[in-house]
């Protein structure tokens, strides 16, 4: 059948579907067939789920030529300039190296050199970017924290404590 031929076919049969007494004879159709072809299904079904359920790997054990350029070069980064991929990715190489260098690599709070993260002081970062609106990823509004900081923070906005309620000349 060509093409619109059979666009043909599934527009007519939905409008004959909707109808409930059409509905209802489609049903008592494949309730039939289903009787008389009982075995032929459920030997249909238990091939599928063999099929089905047998071990295939995941999608990240296929090691594809991009995967492994684009893992070569994140360590490359992350040992040339101690940041990880995901935040220069984020927020660009040049911010993200001038938030590390105006903190020292440390965290503003607690003054942590591992497991760094760069939080919005606004409260506009990557959530705001799922909204579908533009993070503010001005250099003024980015801090360096350690990530147990950014929870602590995280958690208080989330119970409604203001940052001006947070450690105090921070």
């Amino acid at each position: 059948m060509k093409q619109e031929e059979l666009k043909y076919h599934r527009e007519y049969f939905k409008k004959w579907y909707k109808k409930k007494a059409n509905r209802e004879k489609w049903n008592i159709r494949n309730r039939e067939y289903y009787q008389s072809h009982k075995e032929k299904i459920k030997a249909h079904r238990r091939k599928y789920r063999i099929e089905k359920n047998r071990k295939r790997p995941k999608i990240e054990e296929i090691d594809t030529p991009r995967r492994k350029r684009d893992r070569i070069y994140a360590k490359r980064v992350k040992s040339k300039y101690g940041i990880g991929i995901a935040t220069i990715r984020r927020y660009g190489l040049k911010t993200a190296l001038e938030v590390y260098d105006k903190y020292h690599r440390k965290c503003a709070y607690c003054g942590e050199k591992n497991d760094l993260t760069i939080h919005h002081l606004d409260g506009k970062g990557i959530n705001y970017l799922f909204r579908g609106l533009k993070p503010n990823n001005d250099f003024d509004n980015l801090i360096l924290l350690c990530r147990k900081c950014h929870g602590s923070i995280h958690g208080k906005q989330a119970l409604g404590i203001r940052k001006s309620q947070t450690k105090k000349g921070r």
